[in-house]
């Protein structure tokens, strides 16, 4: 995955074809991942006025957005990220959330894909390219053709931001967008997990860093080190996780209980009424039979 803004993006314990997903049963400082990034500055362009990296801690299943999610972490710093795990699991339809099952679509995998992936589409249909600022999946922007048949198999171009016509016609769809209200169907997944995290930092060690570059000569070890590296150290602060879970008032079978207590319920009280009322009918001809006998016999 790339993005015109960070760079080339690594993922670390992704979900893959018969590759093993990496567990921890420690929790605390240490207990994680623990990972020393060197950030190779002299490869940064010149339009770059940071030097960092972004850091996005995802379930293994889903594919980030780096624009709205994550933190940066400064180099000459260990970053330290104390992480607690939420799982929301919603209802389809026809209950209320109507929640989609992304993990089975072809190309979009999350609810945040697929606002990109729209918002791409009124791009184009709009200005003839999309966003290269914003980073849809790479694959789904490069290959997803158009359904037009004027253009039918036809690759999408990404729009030239010093093309002033471009330009705008990208900030009018953004405004068109915002003035008309939700314009995407793109319902919230039906299983959800994320992670929320307690960041803190300390500096680096001197005697770390003197250590790491003895051999560089032509420049401070201290200060190289600071401007080039990163240390992240990632950990749950606990075992336990926090599941929201909706389940249905009403399924199959408490519906059909329900149905057949009522229907027993007012079944009975028919039948018991039924049933008073043939005895109310025994009781008055009985009363007039007797009636009768009395004037027979006076």
């Amino acid at each position: 995955m790339v993005s015109s803004r960070y760079g080339n993006c690594i993922t670390f314990n992704k979900k893959a074809k018969g590759a093993e997903i990496l567990q921890t049963s420690r929790t605390g400082f240490g207990g994680g991942l623990v990972l020393d990034l060197q950030l190779e500055s002299l490869q940064y362009t010149a339009i770059s006025h940071t030097y960092g990296v972004k850091v996005v801690v995802h379930d293994p299943d889903e594919k980030p957005c780096l624009e709205e999610e994550g933190f940066i972490a400064s180099p000459g710093y260990e970053t330290s990220i104390s992480l607690k795990q939420t799982v929301f699991r919603r209802l389809p339809p026809p209950y209320k959330d109507k929640c989609s099952n992304y993990e089975t679509e072809a190309l979009i995998k999350s609810k945040s894909g697929c606002i990109r992936a729209c918002l791409q589409n009124k791009n184009f249909a709009k200005c003839g390219c999309i966003d290269p600022t914003f980073s849809a999946d790479t694959d789904l922007d490069a290959n997803m053709t158009l359904h037009s048949d004027a253009r039918k198999e036809s690759v999408r171009e990404r729009c030239n931001l010093a093309n002033k016509t471009q330009s705008c016609c990208l900030d009018e769809v953004l405004d068109s967008m915002a003035g008309s209200g939700p314009v995407c169907e793109c319902p919230l997944p039906c299983t959800s997990v994320s992670y929320s995290g307690l960041v803190s930092r300390s500096a680096l060690a001197k005697e770390m860093l003197h250590l790491k570059l003895n051999n560089c000569r032509s420049f401070d070890p201290e200060t190289l080190y600071k401007e080039e590296n990163v240390r992240l150290n990632i950990f749950y602060s606990t075992l336990e996780k926090y599941v929201y879970q909706q389940h249905p008032r009403w399924d199959g079978s408490t519906l059909l209980s329900y149905v057949g207590n009522q229907f027993a319920l007012w079944l009975g009280l028919s039948m018991a009424t039924f049933f008073e009322f043939v005895e109310k009918i025994i009781f008055l001809f009985k009363n007039l039979i007797y009636r009768v006998s009395l004037s027979v016999r006076n």
